[in-house]
């Protein structure tokens, strides 16, 4: 088919007009693109913001959510909780020291007496009838002797007499005549306490200082039991006496009748008168009462030893003394 100049025409204006549109549609699309390059900075930026602020919302609620979920969160709540207490503690006990150191004072004597109260309830739970039962046979030294002592103290009569001041002037005047008399072996020591020397032998007081050591411990009681006339006084004296080489101090009891002259008291030298009234002292309840515990003492020490016994006896018996020697 043939072109006509008349189709060439039609058909360059058709190309025309479709090169017109698409230039118009590049145009359209270039103004476009230059409006919507104008606009997206600006609505780019309105979204990052919105999306900055919704993530700052987040990030806000997740550590708040942390931090009241967090141990360690709670860890500090509770320490300054605990440091609350014990300052509000320590201010309490401040403010109320006493009374609290009374009440735990108290508290203590309680505890102490209740421990106590179980610990003899169970001493006594524990002790058995074989227990007693045992105890009862065996008794120690110590206890027998506390028991006679005891039983001693229970049983001794009371004297009816008192013992006069150890510094009393016939107490005094007593314990010098028997250091002069017993241990000095002097007649002339001897005259200075005594009424009369008369009947006094130079071997009594020689064999007084052979054996003697030592006269201590001197006890002087007046005997009630005299005449109402009578011009002296009677004296009851217990004394103690140290033989040589030995420890022990043997008691002794003596009675001495005591006058009062110019120069004072003195010791009566007894006569054969003197011996009815010296024998109703020796029937004196008090009198009666001395000796035997003047000689319950010297019985035991003696049998205890036999070494001391034999010469105390020779003491007593000089002459036996010297028909052994």
């Amino acid at each position: 088919m043939e072109h006509t100049p008349m189709d060439e025409y039609k058909k360059n204006q058709t190309e025309t007009e479709l090169n017109s549109d698409d230039i118009d549609i590049d145009i359209d699309m270039e103004e476009d693109a230059e409006t919507e390059a104008n606009i997206k900075p600006d609505e780019d930026t309105e979204i990052e913001e919105d999306i900055d602020a919704e993530v700052r919302v987040i990030e806000v609620k997740h550590r708040t959510s942390s931090k009241q979920n967090s141990p360690f969160g709670k860890t500090k709540h509770k320490k300054k909780d605990v440091y609350d207490y014990f300052f509000a503690a320590k201010d309490f006990l401040s403010a109320h020291k006493r009374i609290i150191l009374s009440c735990l004072a108290v508290l203590f004597v309680l505890i102490m007496v209740v421990a106590g109260t179980k610990s003899c309830k169970k001493n006594h739970s524990d002790a058995t009838p074989t227990d007693a039962k045992h105890s009862e046979k065996q008794v120690t030294p110590t206890d027998s002797k506390e028991t006679e002592t005891a039983a001693e103290t229970e049983t001794t009569p009371a004297l009816s007499i008192e013992a006069l001041p150890s510094d009393s002037e016939l107490t005094t005047l007593i314990s010098n005549f028997y250091q002069a008399y017993v241990i000095s072996g002097s007649k002339d020591e001897v005259a200075k306490y005594i009424d009369s020397v008369n009947g006094i032998e130079d071997s009594t007081l020689s064999i007084n200082k052979k054996y003697i050591e030592t006269v201590s411990d001197f006890t002087c009681y007046e005997s009630a039991a005299k005449e109402d006339n009578s011009s002296y006084r009677i004296m009851i004296v217990t004394y103690k006496m140290k033989l040589y080489n030995y420890d022990e101090l043997l008691p002794a009891i003596d009675i001495l009748f005591v006058t009062e002259g110019d120069n004072g008291y003195r010791i009566h030298n007894q006569t054969v008168g003197d011996q009815f009234d010296a024998q109703k002292i020796m029937n004196d309840n008090d009198y009666q009462i001395l000796k035997q515990q003047t000689s319950d003492e010297l019985n035991k020490l003696l049998s205890a030893n036999a070494d001391l016994k034999e010469v105390y006896d020779f003491y007593l018996n000089p002459a036996k003394a010297e028909s052994e020697s």
